[in-house]
């Protein structure tokens, strides 16, 4: 009998090599994406994740593709998670190979800015789930990226006094933790020791005895058992000094251009104006020369306005310089005159804006401050020009005078003047009406007068009104001379005159 005995082959499989990398294609809050070569490519091979719990996922590799990829859902934000890759073939796995992933982590919802000013945003936000081990990167619109550490001691440190040689520091106690001290380091590297064990969920520290208007750069650690954080970094001003004057280098009816030497010819001081309506105005500073110029347009004329110019420093203000200036005021618009004798009555339309009288001025002679529109200037002598400026006043500023001139009445001189002219017209015209009645001759009847004893004989002639310059005096006097020793008297009749 021949018995045959079949001999089995057994053979054993060895583990196959393990996956060497992976990478997160996708991450988000929630999952990861991940992602690995295929170990020599073979499509055999298929793979198990386990996670940090324990928990597996069997993967197949028989696509066909070089690479395999794998979601892992429903993860939490922010939270680091271990993972073992395992290859596997005929049920017999590889050793495994060990990475971590972590989620993305949840965005900050809210960022205020809790101090702005010109140059410089200071930003706060709370922590995200309040995890000090969340850091941030700010991300600006050039692209440029800032690391910020979330561990450091508190979100902020806010200034409670502030003046031009100090700095009233306060901040909220890390885990209200009266067990943590703290550490101020300065910008020159010296450290103050602060402690934390002080009742209430605050501390305050002051800094002393610094320059005004400087800003100061300052690190802020939370010190534990001799253990320091990473520290909180921020900075702060003193207050600025404030401008000492202000000068009107240029002042018109609606404008007021003003200058005033920069504070210790420092560039980095820009400056505020506030007005009386408390709007503000920013000037900078930064301009080459030691002066700052700054012009107010659109001001009515002659008014008053009330400034207040402050020095600014990383938005951090000085106390402020008060000053008041007054704009021109408006010329008067127009002038009239009335005249007298003896007095010019004068009218005046009242100026645009804000006056308070106006100065009146007749040949030199002033008359100030006279309120109202009107003005009657007396003991002026009759027939008379005089020049008259009238200034509107608002305060001690002045306007640019209106002229005029204006002369008085003559009645006064002309009256006796014409009264005087009149007779002697009549006087010459009757002069003239004798001489051609005498030149004819005519001569009237004579008529004897007696004489008496004691007269001489005389011939009297009554009117010889034509005698002098005549050329026929020598005959008129041949004709009047006495013929006898009568006194005759000559008489004529004024009707022969005329006649």
């Amino acid at each position: 009998m021949v018995y045959v005995f079949q001999t089995e082959t057994f053979w054993r499989l060895s583990a196959p090599p393990d996956v060497t990398q992976v990478r997160v294609v996708t991450r988000s809050e929630t999952h990861l994406e991940l992602k690995w070569t295929k170990v020599n490519n073979n499509k055999n091979y298929n793979y198990t994740l386990r996670d940090s719990s324990g928990a597996k996922i069997s993967i197949t590799g028989s696509d066909a593709e070089n690479t395999v990829k794998h979601t892992v859902w429903s993860l939490f934000p922010g939270t680091k998670y271990s993972f073992t890759l395992f290859t596997v073939f005929e049920g017999v796995s590889s050793t495994g190979f060990q990475f971590s992933e972590i989620t993305a982590p949840s965005d900050v919802t809210q960022v205020n800015v809790v101090t702005r000013s010109e140059t410089h945003l200071m930003l706060e936000w709370n922590k995200v789930n309040n995890n000090k081990n969340y850091n941030y990167i700010l991300r600006n619109s050039n692209g440029a990226e800032t690391s910020i550490a979330g561990s450091d001691a508190g979100t902020k440190v806010n200034v409670v006094i502030r003046s031009e040689t100090q700095l009233q520091l306060e901040w909220t106690q890390v885990n209200n933790n009266r067990n943590y001290n703290y550490i101020l380091r300065d910008s020159n590297g010296a450290e103050t020791s602060i402690t934390g064990s002080d009742a209430g969920a605050t501390v305050k520290h002051t800094v002393r005895f610094l320059p005004p208007g400087t800003e100061y750069s300052f690190n802020l650690f939370t010190v534990f058992e001799g253990v320091r954080s990473t520290g909180y970094k921020f900075s702060e001003v003193t207050i600025p000094p404030g401008v000492t004057q202000v000068n009107v280098v240029i002042r018109s009816e609606t404008q007021l251009q003003l200058e005033w030497t920069k504070v210790n010819n420092n560039r980095n001081y820009n400056y505020i104006l506030r007005d009386s309506n408390g709007a503000e105005t920013s000037i900078t500073g930064s301009d080459a020369g030691a002066t700052v110029k700054h012009t107010v347009r659109f001001l009515p004329p002659g008014t008053e306005y009330s400034f207040i110019l402050f020095t600014v420093l990383e938005g951090v203000r000085s106390t402020g310089y008060k000053f008041s200036e007054v704009t021109i005021p408006a010329v008067v618009p127009h002038l009239s005159c009335e005249p007298g004798d003896y007095s010019l009555s004068l009218k005046w339309v009242e100026p645009f804006g804000v006056w308070t009288g106006v100065e009146v001025n007749v040949s030199g002679k002033s008359y100030d401050f006279v309120s109202g529109t009107e003005l009657i200037v007396t003991g002026l002598q009759p027939a008379q020009t005089y020049s008259i400026s009238v200034t509107s006043l608002s305060g001690l500023m002045r306007s640019s005078p209106l002229w005029t001139s204006c002369q008085t009445d003559s009645t006064v001189i002309w009256v006796p003047v014409l009264v005087i002219i009149l007779l002697g017209l009549l006087s010459a015209v009757g002069g003239v009406l004798l001489c051609r009645r005498i030149r004819k001759p005519v001569i009237a009847q004579e008529e004897p007068v007696h004489k008496t004893p004691d007269q001489s004989h005389i011939y009297v002639n009554t009117i010889d009104l034509c005698r002098l310059g005549s050329k026929n005096s020598s005959q008129l006097d041949k004709q009047t001379k006495p013929q006898s020793d009568n006194i005759y008297e000559t008489r004529f009749s004024f009707n022969d005159i005329l006649s």
